[in-house]
């Protein structure tokens, strides 16, 4: 099975196909995760986890514990910002919810991206 792609739905794919005993490429040309991992759903869920985590710190007096409020560095942030999609990369690429092995020496097929790297089922 060649899988084009390892956006969420392409590293599924091609972990299920491996998973059930199948030869399977998977073609990806920049990097393992897609759009979701390098600048959308990782990122934005990120942003969204600090800006709710400081609203709680500035209106904590609802809760009887005293009002604090945060000083913000954006600098701060997109370091956990980054922190945080490195972790999920690390896990997609390499997390034990895919037993794949990547073969090193083999070179890609004809038409592949030169970054791509055929995947051996276990």
């Amino acid at each position: 099975m060649a899988v084009i792609g390892a956006g969420a739905a392409g590293l599924t794919a091609a972990g299920m196909s491996a998973l059930l005993g199948a030869k399977t490429l998977l073609v990806e040309q920049h990097r393992l995760g897609g759009d979701c991992t390098w600048t959308g759903c990782i990122p934005s869920k990120t942003l969204l986890r600090v800006a709710t985590v400081a609203h709680e710190m500035k209106t904590a007096g609802r809760f009887g514990l005293p009002p604090f409020e945060p000083g913000l560095s954006f600098a701060h942030v997109m370091d956990h910002v980054r922190a945080t999609r490195q972790r999920v990369y690390g896990s997609v690429r390499y997390g034990a919810q895919m037993d794949l092995r990547m073969k090193e020496s083999t070179p890609p097929p004809l038409g592949c991206s030169h970054r791509s790297r055929p995947l051996a089922t276990p």
